[in-house]
């Protein structure tokens, strides 16, 4: 984990108004054709949420936004994501 000044990302604007909410949260919406992981979670048996947990987590996993959260005002970067369930 390391310190990121804010003011040098991409996204200065957005985590200069994240940093200030009460909560910080990121919340996605997307329409998804799940038809193939539907099939894939038949053929072999595995739970449909894991798949899609998977999936999710390997997209989010490739976006650097991510692994960046605000810690006591400071802009903090991680090696690895959290996920929660």
């Amino acid at each position: 984990m390391k310190e990121i000044d804010a003011n040098q990302t991409k996204r200065a604007e957005a985590f200069a108004l994240w940093m200030n909410a009460p909560m910080p949260m990121v919340t996605i919406f997307k329409t998804l054709d799940v038809t193939n992981l539907v099939r894939v979670s038949q053929r072999y048996h595995y739970k449909f949420n894991m798949l899609m947990c998977w999936c999710i987590g390997r997209a989010a996993s490739q976006v650097e936004e991510f692994y960046r959260l605000p810690v006591d005002k400071k802009l903090m970067q991680y090696d690895r994501l959290g996920v929660n369930e």
